[in-house]
């Protein structure tokens, strides 16, 4: 009688055991990435919350002083600028950009630019039910210290800027435009909780003329003509 395995037999063992520990590896690491990833599953759940009805909203003019709202101004500036006078060909992204640019505008300033070129453009194009995409678009360049201060009270500001166009032709010419923009809070007492988030500061363009440039951007590409 023998009393010890033969090499072959041995050796098929110790395959099987490799074999099922490697199974039961396999297994775990699948059950825990199946953890890792509830979202590829479908969970079904409930949220329950109830509106209240006692909340009050005080809103508090609070200005900061010093180099944080210098910086807040330059920045609200340039974006200013580039809601304004960039074109986009979806038209519902212009009607999202040119709802920012009346929250961040006096009423005055916002009715010049209505009566642009290019926002009568939208306008007719929006009449006509027309919610698809133009054929051209507009584009403005900022350089490193593009926006710099007037005065020196912190109101008024220059913006210098490049702004060209795009369509099936090619592109126009890069034309450099300098802005005059003057900013001051707006003293209205009732403001809307959407024009708050996106102004939080308050902060209105009570002043925008073209320093350097022919006239207008928005007057000076319309569909078709350049």
């Amino acid at each position: 009688m023998q009393n010890r395995i033969e090499p072959p037999i041995l050796l098929s063992r110790i395959l099987t055991l490799v074999f099922a520990a490697t199974l039961v590896v396999l297994g775990a690491l699948a059950v825990t990435l199946y953890k890792m990833f509830p979202l590829d599953r479908p969970e079904v759940f409930f949220l329950r919350s109830a509106n209240p009805t006692n909340t009050e909203i005080t809103l508090t003019q609070v200005m900061p002083d010093g180099g944080d709202l210098d910086s807040y101004k330059r920045a609200f500036i340039a974006e200013y600028v580039k809601l304004r006078n960039e074109i986009e060909p979806n038209i519902r992204i212009m009607t999202t950009n040119w709802d920012r640019v009346r929250t961040m505008s006096a009423p005055d300033i916002f009715a010049g630019f209505a009566n642009t070129a290019m926002y009568q453009e939208y306008l007719l194009n929006t009449a006509n039910g027309d919610d698809g995409n133009l054929n051209f678009s507009c584009s403005v360049e900022f350089s490193q210290g593009s926006v710099n201060k007037y005065t020196a009270d912190g109101t008024t500001y220059t913006v210098d800027f490049k702004w060209f166009c795009t369509n099936s032709y090619g592109q126009t010419d890069r034309k450099d435009y300098r802005i005059k923009i003057k900013l001051e809070p707006d003293t209205a007492q009732n403001t809307k909780w959407t024009d708050h988030m996106e102004n939080p500061l308050g902060l209105r363009v009570t002043e925008y003329s073209t320093e350097v440039g022919d006239g207008d951007p928005l007057d000076a590409f319309v569909v078709g003509n350049e």
